[in-house]
């Protein structure tokens, strides 16, 4: 088992076992979560506290970097997974590069990203998404 995934089992386990959360809702869930640290970490630059910008910027990079990782190009659609690590990749960087220099504009970009991807994952039903991993086998 890649580190990867190790980090995405351990995330599901320990943060959303007691709410009893499947694998889609576990994504649902940390993509609200990176949205939220996001839109506050907007406000924070805002405001000019530096703190929690650095916190929520440091947690959106951490989950971030925990959905690129729980990606697997052999059990998802390929193609797929490739768009969205790199998609992951450039949304890391550019919130480092909003952390660095203080952008408003570049986390708001970030959000846009993250909300559409949402969206998009939103829309797919857990049954849905059941179905597409047992058509593949």
């Amino acid at each position: 088992m890649n580190k990867g995934s190790q980090a995405y089992k351990q995330v599901n386990q320990s943060k959303t076992e007691d709410l009893n959360f499947d694998p889609h809702q576990t994504v649902q869930y940390l993509m609200q979560f990176v949205i939220e640290k996001l839109a506050l970490a907007k406000h924070a630059i805002e405001a000019n506290n530096i703190k929690v910008k650095g916190e929520c910027l440091s947690q959106v990079v951490t989950i971030l970097g925990i959905l690129q990782a729980s990606l697997d190009p052999q059990k998802d659609c390929e193609a797929l997974a490739a768009d969205l690590d790199n998609l992951y990749h450039y949304m890391m960087n550019r919130v480092l590069e909003a952390s660095y220099k203080n952008s408003a504009e570049m986390v708001e970009e970030v959000l846009r990203l993250m909300n559409t991807i949402k969206s998009g994952w939103d829309a797919i039903s857990y049954q849905d998404y059941l179905s597409s991993k047992n058509n593949e086998k």
